[in-house]
């Protein structure tokens, strides 16, 4: 994992690009039942990205919106989940749309987001 030091220097081009590139390799974890710890450390990692991204001046973790264009359910739903602060009505609907896949564990994982969001957890930080 990059350490924050590291992600600093990076441009929100290529901060975006890594976790594009994450979210892939996670949604490959799942599909191919690899062991979890890879998927814990790649949410770790691009966790810290997102935080890196939102440190930048205005946040930027809006430089995340174009990753719910991707036609890969991991991808829309890790953005979607860092999205909900910044941009909540397309991430609701992404969101909604995951949920409606029936699409095991994207489908359930975009339901737990939603009631998150309705409940508020992220409104704030």
């Amino acid at each position: 994992m990059r350490s924050n030091k590291r992600l600093h220097k990076l441009s929100i081009a290529e901060l975006v690009e890594q976790f594009l590139t994450m979210a892939l390799e996670q949604d490959d974890v799942l599909l191919k039942g690899r062991p979890i710890s890879i998927y814990s450390r790649l949410f770790h990692q691009m966790n810290a990205i997102a935080q890196e991204l939102k440190s930048r001046a205005g946040d930027q973790r809006i430089a995340l919106l174009p990753l719910l264009d991707i036609d890969n359910p991991q991808v829309k739903l890790m953005a979607a989940s860092e999205l909900m602060q910044v941009a909540p009505k397309p991430a609701r609907k992404v969101l909604e749309d995951l949920k409606q896949t029936n699409i095991f564990p994207h489908s359930a994982n975009a339901s737990m987001l939603l009631k998150e969001l309705d409940g508020g957890l992220h409104s704030s930080d």
